[in-house]
């Protein structure tokens, strides 16, 4: 066997080592999104549950209680409960569930005045209240789902295997916390 045989062989094996690590990192990059890409969708079903049950509970108490509660008011959560709830995609929801949710703080102000004087309503009022808190946790989860997600594509180098593979940059839900 001569020198330039052996180089020839060595070379082509120093590539084919190459090539090897650069396909093992582009599937585990590729893998790594994927992950965190499924661990953003399924906070975002764990809050859609959440605000989905809020929807239904605006429907029982103002149609249980619509006469307590100023008019504007009602018609303006109405319509913005309905523009939620017809919502085409995630991105569509998180804003129109956000204008929904700032309703929710001159509401729940309304509503609490309201049910200090009315038993039946306190018991709605306090349910309500929970599953106010219970969307807080939720919307605190799914965004740290989506920054841990953008974080993981926005970095060199996996934010070449995320041009290639089209992993899209997640919206963060946004909203005043309410209390």
């Amino acid at each position: 066997m001569s020198i330039t045989s052996i180089v020839g062989i060595t070379l082509g094996v120093i590539v084919f080592v190459i090539l090897v690590m650069i396909v093992c990192w582009i599937i585990a990059t590729y893998n790594a999104l994927s992950r965190r890409r499924n661990n953003v969708d399924e906070a975002f079903v764990f809050l859609d549950n959440y605000l989905k049950k809020r929807y239904d509970m605006l429907s029982q108490i103002l149609s249980k209680a619509q006469d307590y509660f100023a008019q504007p008011l009602v018609e303006n959560i109405k319509n913005a409960r309905n523009i939620a709830l017809a919502s085409k995609n995630i991105d569509e929801q998180l804003v129109n569930d956000a204008n929904l949710s700032k309703l929710c703080v001159a509401f729940l102000a309304e509503f609490e005045k309201i049910a200090q004087n009315n038993v039946e309503l306190q018991q709605e009022y306090n349910e309500f209240l929970d599953v106010q808190k219970e969307i807080n946790s939720a919307v605190i989860y799914y965004n740290g789902m989506v920054k841990v997600y953008n974080s993981k594509r926005g970095v060199f180098p996996a934010n070449i295997i995320s041009k290639w593979f089209k992993f899209e940059e997640k919206k963060q839900y946004i909203v005043d916390e309410i209390k």
